[in-house]
């Protein structure tokens, strides 16, 4: 039996934030634009109009008070951010017919109501899916390929099933699961130490397999986010000179091309 904590939405909603937030210090306010909700959450979003979504209240409640990007950089290695305010997506989705939030043992390979997706794969055989539990009051982290990289093998929480088939529609089931808070703040301090960093000419993340052997392209990298005063005053990312650290990416990549 899997283990559950006590799921917090307003924990939730504030550990998202926080991340978000440090993630548009990290690619820079214009590469990452993120939009707040009003306090009484976004107006396009409710149990009525998200119903062909097929989730609970409690996941609805969430997509309406979190922040999104409007322009959005990778948050994981080719994983983007999903926006549930896209005008386009609640056009469309009020067109879907309503349906019962699936169960966990949901023959179908839909999501259980209670699990949301918040971030999906730009590449399919590279990026993740990121999905939260607010059931269980857990974070998710799907290899699309079923591939896993020596870094996310560090989790918290017992997965839903050991036993399933990492390369199938319900390989989530057997993926790292970690408790909610930890996994933004794991994800905060792999950016911080440079284990990951981003490809600031691309709007991407590079997330080596194993950091306790990088390559002369890794080790560079670090250097110029770190000449350039990552992680910041404060350690999330303020007051870091990201110009500098693009630039010097620019100059960097010129002189490989031009060996």
């Amino acid at each position: 039996m899997s283990q559950s904590f006590e799921y917090s939405h307003d924990a939730t909603v504030k550990a998202i934030t926080s991340f978000y937030e440090f993630m548009k210090r990290m690619h820079g306010e214009e590469e990452a634009v993120l939009k707040y909700p009003p306090p009484t959450g976004w107006p396009q979003i409710t149990h009525e109009s998200f119903a062909g979504l097929d989730k609970t209240k409690e996941v609805i409640e969430l997509l309406r008070h979190i922040p999104y990007f409007v322009i959005d950089p990778c948050i994981l290695e080719s994983t983007r951010p999903k926006c549930y305010i896209d005008s386009q997506f609640c056009e469309e989705i009020k067109r879907w017919p309503a349906l019962e939030p699936a169960e966990l043992d949901n023959e179908e390979g839909r999501l259980p109501g209670y699990i949301i997706s918040l971030a999906s794969a730009r590449e399919e055989q590279v990026g993740w899916t990121l999905l939260l539990d607010t059931k269980r009051g857990v974070v998710i982290l799907w290899k699309n390929d079923g591939n896993l990289p020596k870094w996310a093998w560090d989790w918290d929480a017992d997965r839903y099933d050991v036993d399933a088939d990492p390369y199938g529609p319900q390989g989530w089931k057997c993926m790292p699961t970690y408790r909610i808070e930890t996994f933004f703040e794991f994800c905060k301090e792999q950016y911080r130490i440079m284990n990951w960093t981003p490809d600031l000419l691309r709007g991407d993340v590079c997330q080596p397999n194993d950091n306790d052997n990088l390559c002369e392209d890794d080790l560079r990298r670090r250097q110029i986010m770190s000449d350039a005063g990552w992680p910041g005053t404060d350690g999330d990312g303020t007051g870091w000179d990201r110009e500098k650290a693009e630039k010097a990416l620019e100059e960097y990549e010129e002189e490989i091309r031009s060996m």
